[in-house]
């Protein structure tokens, strides 16, 4: 069986994203099913040529998809891997957002599976939801009913498909994100980081996010609900990984909120790196505002960690009340902080943090992976019954 992945995006030519790293995690543990994978995706750099990595090919075919003009970028990268798929033998299409859209117009052409990843750029406000309507919905909604099948991370999100495009039940089949827990494991068994290396002391309460820095991730709730948090314990501590459009506004806000000593700020790590700080904290904290199911709360909880974070989506799926964490409103950092003093307050940090690692266990990739390929075997053995 050949699996042919088409995204815009994916680890590791591309910088850490939650699909850029769910792509590339399903390739590689389909392919240790020995599933022939290859990616087809844009280059990041406009000098990359075929590779293969972890038994996983990479075909690149320009243009790079980035701004300026980005959407003329995504359409010209989604007609050339159109007419390169063509000429391809494979077995199924697993495309990811719009990329499919000039392959699925074709008359003769394989099964084709989509996912669309949350829907983000619908779930925007003011002008900017009104222009992704007009530009995105026509695009994605003519994938999804042109598709076979459309995976989806969750129930809320299968609604969404329902209500948004119009398709049926019985077209969407769940595939959630996934979490690598032996790696995650691995990684935080070898650490050597400890709390003063960063400058915090051992008896700090120390919360961590992990997250694009990003309108939709709500970043500046979470700094006030800091504020909160210090101005009742002077102690509390915040990391903060990852980078974005909004990072010098954040970095900004920290500054005229007097948090400095209280937050540290780190990007571009390496695994080993960012799984060493998840291991130093207590709390994962998430404030965002709108996506599907967050990768890095299936990490936070591979690593043991209570969670707290907004009740959007499909959150509510991997974080449960009074479990292993509390979902609060979006955009209200009162209530943020509300909930992490209720964790501490109550001594809850060990018994949520066993919750989390036992939900996590149900979102391995291994699990994920044979999700999908039971998915694309039942589509094989129904087109050869369709043959006959």
């Amino acid at each position: 069986m050949k699996i042919v992945m088409l995204t815009r995006e994916s680890l590791p030519f591309h910088s850490y994203g939650g699909m850029r790293r769910y792509v590339w995690c399903l390739a590689r543990y389909l392919a240790r099913e020995y599933i022939e994978i290859e990616f087809v995706l844009p280059p990041s750099y406009h000098n990359e040529k075929t590779e293969i990595i972890d038994n996983v090919k990479f075909t690149f075919i320009g243009p790079t998809v980035r701004k300026p003009f980005f959407w003329t970028r995504y359409l010209l990268f989604s007609l050339r891997a159109s007419r390169y798929l063509s000429k391809q033998e494979f077995d199924i299409l697993h495309g990811f957002e719009i990329c499919p859209f000039f392959y699925l117009l074709k008359k003769k052409r394989k099964p084709v599976v989509v996912q669309s990843f949350g829907n983000e750029p619908l779930k925007t406000i003011g002008i900017k939801r009104t222009f992704h309507r007009l530009r995105w919905v026509p695009f994605f909604k003519s994938v999804v009913r042109n598709s076979d099948f459309v995976g989806s991370i969750g129930k809320k999100q299968t609604e969404e498909l329902q209500q948004l495009y119009g398709i049926s039940k019985q077209k969407i089949f769940l595939l959630p994100d996934g979490v690598e827990l032996e790696k995650i494991s691995q990684l935080q068994g070898r650490s050597t980081k400890a709390r003063h290396d960063i400058g915090f002391k051992n008896g700090d309460p120390v919360l961590i996010c992990v997250s694009r820095f990003a309108p939709n991730k709500g970043m500046q709730y979470l700094i006030q609900a800091m504020r909160i948090l210090v101005s009742r314990s002077e102690n509390m501590r915040l990391i903060l990984i990852g980078s974005g459009t909004e990072e010098k506004y954040i970095d900004k806000l920290v500054k005229r909120s007097s948090l400095t000593s209280n937050i540290r700020h780190f990007k571009n790590l390496s695994d080993e790196e960012l799984f060493q700080y998840y291991r130093l904290s207590d709390i994962f904290v998430l404030p965002t505002l709108y996506e599907g199911l967050p990768l890095v709360l299936l990490e936070a909880e591979a690593c043991s960690l209570p969670v707290v974070t907004t009740n959007i989506t499909d959150n509510a799926q991997v974080v449960k009340d009074w479990i292993n964490g509390f979902l609060v409103p979006p955009k209200n950092p009162q209530a943020m902080a509300e909930a992490v003093r209720r964790i501490y307050d109550n001594r809850l940090l060990t018994k949520m943090g066993k919750a989390s690692r036992e939900i996590a266990e149900n979102y391995d990739w291994a699990r994920v992976a044979d999700a999908a390929l039971s998915k694309y075997n039942e589509i094989l053995s129904t087109n050869r019954s369709e043959v006959k």
